[in-house]
């Protein structure tokens, strides 16, 4: 888009169609990420290993590289993973980065990126708003999987013992009727992983529960950047009744 790169990847369907007074040729594209969404990860387990080596580890092979967009998470000991036959790279990717609270994405230049929700800061155009940047708009609201309440029980070996009290909570505020929610790790958790877990899963659901599709004028901002995934903006989009 004008000199900003907007995606690299590899193009995997053509589609072309004639008639009498046309003729159109459709390209497909995807991203170099899409081999990790395709392929099978190798079967093995791994135990006391740093999550950026453990990521490292699931993507070698495909000339892919890796983005930890979250220093302190990159160093986090996972003390035990398996990945499971058939399991794609890419499943064994989000199962690891949702028990640490973490976002698999990808960027521009057709890299892995492992990051936080909206670390991408805020946009530069502080609202959008209907009649000055939208164009068009669409809205989806379910509340069906979003608890007032999220309780994660796991617990973990440690050298000494088995820790049986590694559990965590969240509440979701949005939700006002009691609708509790026990989620039991697939693996072991210590009392941080616990919690975190349940706040992904709190911060996550009601994120997933209200969606909003914005068509907007052009790729870029009001300071001449182009959108970016991850980024927070605030949206004023109000129907004339």
């Amino acid at each position: 888009v004008g000199r900003d790169q907007r995606c690299a990847g590899y193009a995997g369907t053509f589609s072309a169609a004639s008639d009498a007074d046309s003729e159109s040729l459709s390209i497909s594209c995807r991203s170099k990420t899409c081999d990790l969404v395709d392929c099978s990860a190798p079967v093995k387990s791994w135990s006391n290993i740093r999550l950026d080596s453990l990521v490292a580890a699931l993507c070698a092979g495909f000339p892919i590289s890796v983005v930890v967009g979250a220093p302190e998470a990159a160093a986090k000991l996972v003390r035990k993973f398996r990945t499971t036959a058939g399991e794609t790279v890419f499943s064994a990717l989000d199962r690891l980065c949702k028990e640490q609270g973490l976002l698999v994405t990808d960027d521009e230049a057709g890299r892995l990126v492992i990051t936080r929700a909206a670390v991408g800061g805020v946009a530069s155009t502080t609202r959008l708003v209907r009649g000055r940047n939208i164009l068009a708009s669409s809205g989806a609201w379910d509340l069906s999987q979003r608890f007032s309440t999220y309780e994660v029980k796991g617990q973990t070996v440690t050298d000494l013992d088995v820790d049986a009290a590694a559990t965590g909570d969240a509440a979701d505020p949005g939700v006002s009727r009691y609708r509790p929610l026990v989620i039991v790790p697939e693996k072991g958790v210590d009392r941080v992983g616990a919690r975190d877990l349940a706040r992904w899963e709190a911060v996550t659901r009601a994120g997933k529960s209200l969606r909003v599709s914005v068509t907007l004028a052009g790729w870029r901002q009001d300071d001449g950047s182009l959108w970016r995934p991850n980024q927070l903006v605030r949206v004023t989009d109000r129907r004339k009744r």
